[in-house]
């Protein structure tokens, strides 16, 4: 309101009144903000100047775009600030990429008939991932079938942490008696909170001992029957040539810790929030 205040007073009654200023600024600020322009919207909608919508949002596209270029969003301001995980937004070059430019290739599965020793290896495998974050109540582990030339069918995949408590049931009773019953999970209830200050499950645990393990790397189960409704077969998957931009808003979206990448139905890779990250913080200004 001041600029056009100012402006009345240098150019007379040529100008927009200086109310009208108001309502650029008061949609321009928070689009600059936000990196937005639904607040042009709202300030429409709220004032009802419709007469001035086109000259609104384009006040706050330029401000957008000046923000953009210059400075970070206030919420990725606010993730920096928390030292939260963000994934940043995308620029114009990097939407050109695709999923197997960033994936985790051949990522360790377990297999439809699995041993011990072989859910041992995937967990060992996705420790460090899992436990980034303590995300190993979303995070997901494959399960596959291998079909007789060998490849590895996507068929779903099982959260860490049901593996893991799983795999530590398993041992028990392998350890205890050769007539233990393995536990079943038919359920699929709603992951615990984790209470601040807790260990995280770790394949490393006493409870999890590799030596004891390879004594009964012969003994399979099926895990699908086993885990039953725990295996989520209606998982977020993508292509090897699913753009960026997809992967980038359905991590968002959905709030994704990994997803698995495929081609015609067979697992070939992985991607994850901190590859998907990493990749976007080495590309920036390509």
């Amino acid at each position: 309101r001041m600029v056009g205040e100012a402006l009345r007073q240098l150019l007379g009654d040529s100008v927009f009144p200086p109310g009208v200023f108001a309502i650029f600024g008061a949609a321009a600020l928070p689009g600059a903000t936000t990196h937005t322009i639904s607040a042009a919207l709202i300030i429409i909608e709220v004032t009802g100047a419709g007469s001035l919508l086109s000259l609104t949002v384009l006040t706050t596209l330029i401000a957008y775009a000046i923000s953009r270029t210059l400075f970070l969003s206030i919420y990725d301001v606010m993730f920096d600030v928390l030292e939260q995980p963000n994934i940043p937004d995308l620029s114009l070059s990097q939407l050109r990429l695709k999923a197997r430019h960033f994936m985790i290739r051949d990522p360790v599965s377990v297999p439809m008939r699995a041993s011990l020793q072989e859910v041992y290896a995937a967990l060992l495998y996705h420790k460090d991932l899992a436990l980034e974050h303590h995300r190993q109540a979303t995070y997901e582990i494959p399960i596959i079938r291998e079909d007789k030339q060998g490849r590895k069918m996507y068929i779903g995949a099982v959260t860490y942490r049901t593996l893991y408590e799983f795999a530590l049931e398993w041992a028990s009773v392998l350890s205890s008696s050769s007539t233990g019953t393995l536990p079943s999970y038919q359920e699929d209830p709603v992951p615990a909170e984790e209470e601040p200050g807790s260990v995280p499950l770790q394949p490393t645990d006493s409870g999890l001992n590799f030596e004891s393990i390879k004594e009964h790397s012969d003994h399979k189960v099926h895990i699908m029957k086993v885990l039953g409704k725990r295996v989520h077969t209606s998982n977020i998957t993508f292509q090897k040539f699913s753009n960026m931009s997809l992967v980038h808003s359905a991590f968002i979206q959905w709030g994704l810790s990994n997803a698995f990448v495929l081609k015609s139905g067979v697992l070939v890779g992985m991607i994850t929030r901190e590859s998907l990250q990493r990749t976007i913080e080495l590309t920036e200004g390509e």
